[in-house]
């Protein structure tokens, strides 16, 4: 199907977007979605209770896209699976800096415990397992397996495979080891996160034929995904490409 090939030496990682322009844009977008004055009250709160974060991982990890999505579902009250979803997606955030072992849990916790007293709503203490999540947080592999399967839809009718990294390792094997299927519904378009610099994606055709992902840009607060070749026009958002 897909080569085994390993490559250790690469400028930026896979599907990074590095042009100034995209960049820009994708950063402009990020901003918008980060002065809500509640959200922010109840996080700076939250870090200023946490021993030993460094201030700059945290104004890079509370911007992402995905933990702003999270915010949108405490918001709307769609609040099933949301300590897990927060706390595994803070994790791949925090991988960045090598310190998901460190915060995921505690700080990924204490934030939705804190946005749940600021809104007056019942603790969940049955919502969530620590040693669940300590566990899939100690081992990376298992990390991803678990945050991209947060994106599975029962019905879907497209099947992605995902390569990410071999624990200890940063760069792509394309080694069907180390990947994981999904199933989703490509025509709703998919939550923030999905798609992620560092981790390669295939859409299954039939059988055993494949296609790769080209690009992946938001629309309507949401991921689209291209498998075929795609000109993206200038107000187009650009997230992921190839």
């Amino acid at each position: 199907m897909i080569e085994s090939i390993v490559s250790q030496v690469v400028v930026h990682a896979i599907g990074q977007v590095v042009s100034y322009d995209l960049k820009s844009k994708l950063e402009n977008y990020i901003i918008e979605r980060n002065n809500d004055i509640i959200w922010n009250s109840i996080v700076q709160e939250t870090i200023a209770a946490t021993e030993g974060i460094d201030e700059e991982i945290v104004k890079y990890v509370f911007r992402q896209l995905p933990i702003v999505d999270l915010k949108r579902q405490l918001f709307d009250k769609v609040h099933e699976n949301i300590y897990r979803k927060f706390v595994l997606s803070l994790a791949m955030e925090l991988c960045k800096f090598n310190k998901e072992k460190e915060f995921a849990v505690s700080l990924g916790t204490a934030i939705v415990d804190n946005w749940f007293k600021k809104n007056k709503y019942p603790l969940d203490f049955d919502g969530f397992d620590v040693q669940d999540f300590c566990q899939l947080i100690n081992n990376r592999e298992k990390l991803y397996r678990n945050y991209f399967k947060l994106f599975e839809d029962k019905n879907g009718i497209d099947k992605i495979r995902i390569f990410y990294p071999k624990n200890g390792e940063s760069w792509i094997r394309w080694d069907e080891k180390y990947s994981i299927d999904i199933n989703v519904n490509l025509s709703k378009g998919l939550a923030y996160g999905f798609c992620r610099a560092g981790f390669d994606y295939y859409k299954n055709i039939c059988d055993k034929d494949y296609k790769t992902l080209k690009y992946a840009y938001i629309v309507n607060e949401k991921e689209i995904l291209r498998f075929n070749d795609f000109s993206w026009g200038e107000n187009n958002i650009i997230i992921w490409i190839r």
